[in-house]
């Protein structure tokens, strides 16, 4: 059976708004108007605000929409420039570690007797090679008591001469004479201060580390304006091995027994002791700022605890510095001053501010020995190396030296007891008697020491006016770290970045993406425009 079936009406596809609006890079769309065109870009847009205004028609509704995206948009930019504000003061926080070591290495001990030059060991020639008359040498080193003192800042010159010294003019013809000296000494040749100083067999008698007895090749020398010869224990070289330790207690560490030469001091040294410095085998001595007075007649305990600060380089705040890398040159010479550490790096940059404004160097600070010392009984120069000095006081350093990057120190507990014992000074006689009897001939052998001399003085009275014995031993072995910890790390910018786009603006990388490439289609389809319009 056949059925009519009416024909179907066949309804022309019409275009969607999109589909008019999604031109393809590259191609043409004449026909497309840019209303339609921005407005199907903007309606495909993965932002939920920028869709919501191209596909409504309300206009309050529209405007609502424009209303919350700028606010969103307000809200990320202000919150984002508040945490890159934050950001990029570059924070850390510092954290605290302890960690508990079988072993450790053993500090660096520095000692210097507090008389820099033996008065024995100034004769004719010597005093010829000061450039001072021996009859003034004479002078100067008769056991008198000086009648200066004074504070020490930053170099120990205040203690003998100052502008308002000069200027008042307090100082004696002794006081002359003594500068006259110091002027001298600072312009001598290492050899002969050397000479001139302690030695090392006659200023440590006897020492012992961990039980065992030391050599002179565990001790290094160094010459300090102030204190003459020193001679540092466990000081590390690049070859050098460093000492370690694995006990505590008083029984560990290290034992020396001292003789300060009470019959060598000199007029210069108003005070009879050592100057003992404690610190990292790697960073040289500081005598004249840090380090302790050891009294004669006492056994000086030293108790340490180990402690390391741990900073950060550029550009966070601290901007420190790995000292022993860096070096400075003069305008002035030829000579570059590699620092050692922070203190070794301003005392370089005020020799360098002195050399530069006075024209010579303070003899305290003599970092390079071929630049001329200032002589300290000339009015000017004194007072040119005080006005250097307040520059410094009041205004920051003309050289840079940060803090190091990484620092170790000690906490110490002193402590201290008479020494020797009655028993003890006898066996000190003794051995001091056979160690003369090895060492010199028999003819030259001074007779055995009576309990009591000629000037009234006790043998007994004798050793403890110029020995000392000191210890240095570690507390414990818990090695105390500070360490400075960044508090953003890099990828934590992202994530902050991307946490204000996602609450503000509803928005990820990809949408961000998505924008650019907006904009990209709709510089091409006006390029494309006016290409035709041409």
């Amino acid at each position: 059976m056949i059925q009519n079936s009416k024909p179907r009406a066949v309804v022309p596809v019409q275009p969607q708004s999109d589909q008019l609006a999604r031109p393809a890079m590259g191609k043409e769309e004449p026909n497309v108007p840019l209303k339609e065109f921005f407005k199907g870009l903007l309606e495909r847009s993965n932002v939920n605000g920028v869709s919501h205004i191209a596909s409504t028609s309300s206009v309050l509704r529209q405007c609502v929409w424009v209303l919350v995206l700028v606010l969103g948009l307000f809200g990320c930019i202000y919150e984002s420039y508040q945490f890159l504000k934050v950001y990029y003061t570059y924070p850390v926080v510092v954290t605290l570690d302890v960690e508990n070591n079988w072993t450790l290495p053993f500090p660096s001990l520095t000692i210097c007797n507090l008389n820099r030059v033996r008065r024995n060991s100034l004769n004719t020639s010597s005093c010829e090679e000061l450039n001072i008359s021996f009859t003034i040498c004479q002078r100067l080193f008769a056991p008198e008591k000086p009648v200066w003192s004074g504070p020490t800042s930053l170099s120990g010159r205040n203690k003998y001469a100052s502008c308002d010294e000069f200027q008042a003019k307090k100082l004696s013809a002794r006081q002359l004479e003594v500068l006259n000296f110091l002027t001298h000494f600072a312009a001598m040749n290492a050899t002969l201060r050397e000479q001139l100083g302690h030695s090392l067999d006659k200023l440590v008698r006897e020492s012992t580390f961990n039980g065992e007895q030391c050599s002179t090749s565990n001790f290094s020398r160094f010459l300090s304006f102030h204190y003459g010869n020193c001679y540092t224990f466990n000081y590390q070289n690049n070859s050098d091995e460093l000492l370690m330790t694995q006990s505590i207690g008083p029984n560990s560490g290290l034992s020396l027994e001292l003789d300060l030469e009470v019959d060598e001091y000199t007029v210069l040294s108003p005070s009879l002791g050592f100057r003992v410095v404690i610190h990292p085998p790697q960073t040289p001595a500081n005598p004249e700022e840090d380090g302790y007075d050891i009294s004669p007649g006492f056994e000086s305990s030293f108790a340490l605890k180990q402690t390391t600060i741990t900073r950060l380089p550029s550009p966070f705040n601290d901007n420190c510095h790995e000292y022993g890398k860096k070096s400075y040159k003069s305008d002035l010479t030829d000579i570059k001053f590699t620092s050692g550490s922070q203190e070794s790096c301003i005392k370089k940059c005020l020799h360098l501010e002195s050399l530069r404004r006075c024209e010579c160097t303070d003899p305290f600070l003599s970092v390079d020995p071929l630049s001329e010392s200032c002589d300290l009984s000339n009015r000017s120069q004194v007072c040119c190396l005080d006005d250097v000095l307040n520059y410094f006081k009041t205004n920051d350093l003309p050289c840079d030296c940060p803090l190091p990057c990484r620092k170790t120190y000690y906490d110490v507990s002193t402590s201290s007891a008479w020494w020797p014992s009655p028993l003890e000074h006898n066996y000190l006689v003794r051995k001091e008697t056979y160690r003369q009897r090895r060492s010199v001939p028999a003819s030259q052998l001074t007779p055995f020491p009576s309990p009591r001399d000629s000037g009234g003085m006790s043998t007994f009275q004798k050793i403890r006016m110029s020995k000392a014995k000191v210890k240095v031993y570690f507390q414990t072995l818990e090695h105390v770290l500070y360490k400075q910890v960044p508090v953003f790390q890099d990828s934590e910018l992202f994530g902050q970045l991307g946490g204000q786009m996602g609450l503000w603006l509803g928005i990820s990388l990809v949408a961000l993406f998505e924008c650019l490439e907006t904009v990209a289609l709709l510089v091409h389809f006006l390029c494309m425009q006016k290409r035709k319009n041409v």
